[in-house]
């Protein structure tokens, strides 16, 4: 039953590599290959028992690592590969064949991911969309729902796009943070502007974080809904001032979890208007 299971396959693969490695440590070429699959099955093996604190039982330790774990073994198979090809004709028919077929069936079967999985990853999608490489193109016909009130994303995008078009360096900008509502449209200026934001993704966050002894996450993103929510204007420039924000978004996402009263107020502070179309505004905040 042990042997069904992968980290005794693993075991094997790592002290065959070793073995051989050692064996053919006069040759580079044939050693090369080895110490890249060495270390792919090593990293295999490691995740096999090592886990990173906070993480969704071992997923994301897991997947990242095997990252490089494809990798190497990716570059074990193009070394090794001309070596097998030049020697090929000295082997007996059979095995040239046997060999030959395994080959064909192995890259056949690498082949059918891109040509079936392609297809159905273009369906799937927000909305229908032209063939393009523009990952934003579907904003400008898709809408979305939260807290049952639905509303288009295209006024966002035609800020984002904008944003992109006439802000240099890094400001940070201010944006609802929806924490717990994950897979949504929360955190869209910073994902698809690459400005910094006060709080991102909320549960990356609180991932990355999970092995320091405080996390602020939390007071993070309660002190972006407080800026939003709050009257009080010396409470929202204290809360501005503590993260150096220098760009608001009041958008539709903003008003579904904001109140009137608390979105009105950046009007009353004297930050400037610098984009207003289609019920997006973007305020400077003066350093």
């Amino acid at each position: 039953v042990a042997w069904r299971t992968l980290p005794p396959l693993l075991i094997f693969g790592l002290i065959g590599s070793i073995l051989l490695a050692v064996s053919w440590r006069r040759d580079v070429r044939r050693v090369m290959p080895l110490l890249m699959t060495t270390l792919g099955f090593g990293l295999s093996l490691l995740v096999e028992f090592v886990v990173l604190a906070g993480d969704i039982g071992r997923m994301n330790t897991v997947f990242k690592f095997y990252y490089q774990v494809w990798v190497f073994f990716a570059l074990a198979s193009a070394l090794a590969l001309p070596g097998i090809l030049a020697a090929r004709p000295t082997w007996k028919p059979r095995w040239r064949r046997a060999w030959t077929g395994l080959f064909a069936l192995l890259l056949a079967l690498s082949a059918l991911y891109p040509l079936t999985g392609t297809p159905q990853k273009i369906r799937d999608r927000a909305a229908k969309t032209a063939l393009t490489l523009d990952g934003l193109a579907f904003a400008e016909t898709a809408e979305y729902s939260l807290r049952g009130t639905k509303f288009r994303l295209q006024p966002d995008l035609h800020a984002i796009r904008w944003l992109q078009d006439h802000i240099s360096g890094s400001p940070v900008l201010l944006e609802m943070n929806l924490d717990r509502t994950l897979y949504s449209w929360g955190s869209r200026f910073a994902i698809h502007t690459g400005l910094p934001s006060i709080a991102g993704w909320s549960w990356h966050q609180r991932q990355q974080q999970a092995g320091l002894l405080e996390s602020h996450v939390d007071d993070r993103i309660a002190d972006i809904q407080r800026i939003y929510a709050t009257t009080d204007l010396d409470e929202a420039r204290r809360l501005l001032g503590r993260y150096g924000v220098q760009l608001i978004v009041v958008g539709e996402l903003e008003r579904i979890y904001a109140p009137p009263e608390g979105l009105e107020k950046f009007s009353k502070m004297g930050f400037t208007k610098i984009y207003d179309a289609e019920g997006v505004a973007i305020y400077r905040v003066p350093r």
